[in-house]
C-alpha cells in the first residue's frame, strides 16, 4: 500500500507534485487499486511521512507538502469506506 508520495521529481519546491492518492495492492488477487478520492483541500498530500496500519485504517503522521511545508498534522483513513479524519496524539 502506498499513500501519498511525489510523482517525478522537481528541484522546483514550489511545482512539486505531491499527491494524496493511495494505491493498494493485492498480491492474492496480482490487482492494483488507485484511488484517487481525497479532495486536496481537505486531505492534505504528503511525501516523507511515516504511516502504520491498524485492522483497516491506516494511520499517517507528519511529512512535507508542496514548498516543503512541514506537517505536523495526523490522519486516519479507513480502508473499507475510504472516509478520512484527523487524529491527536495523547503524550502520557
Amino acid at each position: 500500500m502506498l499513500f501519498g508520495g511525489e510523482v517525478g521529481k522537481s528541484y522546483n519546491l514550489e511545482s512539486r507534485n505531491i499527491t494524496n492518492d493511495l494505491v493498494i495492492l493485492d498480491k492474492d488477487l496480482e490487482t492494483i487499486e488507485k484511488h484517487q478520492l481525497f479532495d486536496k483541500n481537505f486531505l492534505t498530500c504528503r511525501t516523507y511521512h511515516t504511516g502504520f496500519i491498524i485492522e483497516n485504517t491506516l494511520y499517517s503522521m507528519g511529512g512535507l507538502t508542496n514548498g516543503s511545508k512541514v506537517l505536523s498534522d495526523n490522519t486516519f483513513i479507513d480502508l473499507k469506506s475510504f472516509k478520512f479524519g484527523s487524529f491527536d496524539v495523547q503524550n502520557n
